[in-house]
């Protein structure tokens, strides 16, 4: 159709990975020939920074014969400019169901900026939500230190983010008498997957940098990235309502 003509990257290839059949958008993108694009190897017009790893992810795709994947990567564009692509890459049959070749559909991905830039801006989104949070947010590892901190947190427990990174959790907000079952609890977490007070709203109290001991509302998620866990907590002050309910009653 016209619209995919428009919009999206669609070519073949063989099971090799030579190119079948390229689109005109294909071939206008790349500043080559439709005719040149055909017999061409699909990873000579990937960027040389990411040829090694765009070959080998398609690689395990045809050998486990994953009928579909997508993969970003930057592909080389004819006046010399990298251009980041999302590709959906499909193996198709033929008519006796026997793998015959690569359908690839991508498109251009707003990724033109250096990898590091848009992850530095990601984080710079992150850390802005996070700070505009009206609840405190603190981040620990699996160490039990404070890796984020945000500015609702230095309002309600008096340390700044700088003096409190680093630190451990049971060191600042918790109060003496709960240090050691916090303590134990993250050990216990993190030999079985498992804790009572995870992932849901508890009542509790916590401690500011004057030793002032207040109650809280507490949730704590974790998160695994690679192999390792950390820890969201997200904390509000309920003092206020407490008093509210005491006055009620």
């Amino acid at each position: 159709s016209h619209f995919h003509q428009a919009s999206d990257i669609i070519y073949t290839c063989d099971l090799d990975g030579h190119v079948t059949y390229a689109n005109t958008f294909a071939s206008q993108l790349m500043g080559i020939d439709e005719a040149e694009l055909i017999g061409i190897h699909f990873t000579e017009l990937v960027a040389e920074s990411h040829k090694e790893e765009v070959q080998s992810f398609y690689a395990r795709q045809r050998r486990q014969a994953t009928p579909n994947t997508y993969f970003e990567f930057p592909v080389k564009t004819s006046p010399g400019n990298v251009l980041w692509i999302g590709q959906n890459a499909s193996i198709y049959t033929n008519d006796k169901g026997i793998p015959a070749g690569i359908i690839a559909i991508a498109r251009p991905i707003t990724k033109l900026k250096s990898m590091q830039s848009s992850l530095d801006e990601s984080e710079t989104r992150l850390k802005t939500i996070i700070d505009s949070a009206l609840d405190s947010v603190i981040v620990i590892n699996e160490q039990g230190r404070i890796t984020e901190w945000n500015k609702q947190a230095e309002l309600t427990f008096g340390w700044t983010r700088e003096w409190v990174l680093g630190k451990r959790l049971s060191e600042t907000i918790i109060p003496h008498i709960h240090r050691e079952g916090h303590e134990r609890g993250m050990k216990h977490f993190l030999k079985t997957g498992e804790g009572p007070v995870l992932n849901k709203r508890i009542e509790i109290v916590a401690q500011n940098n004057k030793g002032i001991i207040f109650p809280v509302e507490l949730t704590i998620i974790p998160n695994k990235v690679k192999n390792s866990y950390f820890f969201s907590a997200f904390v509000r002050d309920i003092t206020e309502e407490k008093k509210a309910e005491r006055a009620l009653k």
